[in-house]
């Protein structure tokens, strides 16, 4: 009998660039006001999907300093990215 993978958890990354020292703290809770600019779904030999999504951050709302444990990071991240990914399937495509 095989022993079964576990799978591995990937979480998206987000890169930010501007001309002048933005002074975010090492980390925190950043909130951002985004529109979706594209959007790619793929799907391997394997049937295996993933999704990529480029996003213009339009602006900064919020920076709050302050350690994120790991744990409650993930699946504060888990249930943000489940929620978003529900109430963009639940919106008229407008973009």
């Amino acid at each position: 009998m095989e022993k079964e993978m576990e799978k591995e958890l990937h979480y998206p990354s987000l890169y930010l660039e501007w001309e002048d020292d933005y002074e975010l703290p090492e980390s925190g809770t950043l909130t951002v006001t985004f529109k979706r600019r594209s959007e790619t779904n793929r799907k391997d030999a394997k049937g295996k999907t993933s999704q990529s999504v480029e996003l213009e951050i339009l602006s900064i709302e919020d920076v709050e300093k302050g350690k994120v444990e790991k744990k409650s990071a993930r699946k504060e991240s888990e249930e943000a990215i489940d929620k978003l990914a529900k109430e963009a399937g639940d919106e008229d495509e407008d973009y």
